[in-house]
């Protein structure tokens, strides 16, 4: 049986940051940086570079200004799209709003082939 690391597709970088006001990493892993790209949209820049731009990125979101927000959803988006192999896309809406909104606690992880 085979190891399982970040060399064998394990999880190669992930953050937890706040994502309303001025954002601010509260906990990372080879996370080097966060941009604000507006309301619910951020870019995660990772600290390793991926074999490929084929990465799974996966989020999860808690808490806004509304607890009528409950109902949430985090995309991330892999590299593919730009050939990037160390920046996702992230976009966190609330289905009860219909909208992206700006999230307290935004969780995303990375797997990928390094």
């Amino acid at each position: 049986m085979s190891s399982f690391g970040p060399e064998n597709e394990g999880c190669t970088c992930r953050i937890n940051f706040n994502g309303t006001g001025s954002i601010s990493i509260s906990d990372s892993f080879n996370a080097s940086s966060i941009t604000d790209d507006g309301t619910g949209n951020y870019r995660v820049t990772t600290a390793v570079t991926h074999a490929n731009a084929h990465m799974c990125v996966v989020g999860s979101i808690i808490g806004d200004s509304s607890t009528a927000n409950r109902g949430t959803a985090c995309m991330g988006s892999s590299g593919a799209a730009s050939g990037s192999t160390t920046v996702a896309a992230i976009s966190c809406s609330a289905w009860s709003a219909g909208a992206n909104l700006d999230f307290t606690d935004v969780c995303v992880a990375f797997f990928g082939d390094l």
